[in-house]
């Protein structure tokens, strides 16, 4: 989904998003991006008109390209063919039955999660179909925050998922509504997935690690919070330095001031190389690609 958004954008408005991150909560399909929000609607328009990709026909298409083609015709698969869907759908949830898609931060039955999973898959194709059809009410599209005038924008590094994240503070109160639909009691844990082109960067790693720290008072404590923040990997993309960081610190505590003394230590542990934060063995030395294939 994320791979497809990105070309899109760049194919319908020559413009790069950077980034994209993409959710599924609140019966809707959520999408950030860095940069050119604003070209995602008509980038999803543009990509379920247009033919998908092929690779075979263009020898000399780069890895990206290659990416794209294969993503974006398992998309349209995904969308028009109920067989592939299901399988696909059936496979997964068999995968978190089986505990090999279970996040050990997470401490949640196999089974409870893969309920919520098959439930996902669902309203994604859902909101896709309508999409195909132009009908965009099940997509929530999020932009990054503005810069203050004073940053230069070519030193500006946003981060998608934390609009995502701003969303979620802003509206968590509504979240336990979203229970009966799911099939679960009122209190039950709701997962949050979240996933992009790439890991998320050291420092989004590090909000999110934050944010579901016990006790803490973050957007994902299991403590004292019903939301779960899921991610398909634990590894971590790399810090960008020389680059003022514009982002929400809305979910790492319930206060403002409390988040701006949570946020203010990560930055000064990264800078500093404190060792209150680290990435352990799952450090990525690059922007990683979120994928666990060899070949991707």
């Amino acid at each position: 989904m994320s791979t497809t958004v990105y070309h899109s954008i760049k194919d319908v408005g020559h413009a790069s998003p950077i980034e994209v991150q993409c959710s599924t909560f609140g019966g809707k399909i959520h999408i950030a991006t860095n940069e050119n929000s604003e070209f995602v609607i008509p980038g999803l328009k543009y990509f379920f008109k247009e033919k998908a990709p092929g690779e075979k026909s263009r020898p000399n298409i780069s890895h990206a390209k290659s990416r794209y083609a294969r993503h974006s015709a398992k998309l349209k698969i995904f969308v028009a063919n109920s067989t592939y869907f299901h399988a696909t759908r059936d496979l997964g949830a068999m995968e978190v039955r089986e505990g090999r898609a279970n996040d050990d931060r997470l401490r949640i039955n196999p089974e409870f999660l893969a309920r919520q999973f098959e439930f996902g898959m669902d309203l994604l194709r859902r909101a896709l179909m309508k999409a195909a059809n132009e009908d965009f009410s099940l997509i929530e599209v999020h932009s990054s925050p503005l810069a203050l005038d004073s940053i230069d924008e070519r030193r500006a590094a946003r981060h998608a998922e934390r609009s995502i994240v701003d969303y979620l503070a802003k509206t968590q109160d509504k979240m336990p509504g979203f229970a009966t639909e799911l099939g679960i009691t009122p209190l039950s844990p709701i997962i949050i997935p979240m996933e992009g082109r790439f890991v998320p960067c050291a420092l989004c790693y590090a909000f999110e690690d934050a944010e579901r720290t016990p006790n803490q008072g973050g957007l994902f404590d299991p403590k004292s919070s019903i939301l779960v923040l899921y991610r398909s990997t634990k590894r971590a993309g790399k810090f960008y330095w020389n680059e003022d960081q514009i982002l929400s610190i809305r979910g790492l505590a319930k206060s403002r001031n409390a988040a701006l003394d949570c946020g203010s230590r990560i930055i000064h542990e990264m800078v500093h190389a404190g060792g209150g934060v680290t990435a352990g063995m799952h450090y990525t030395p690059d922007s990683a690609l979120n994928t666990d294939s060899d070949s991707d």
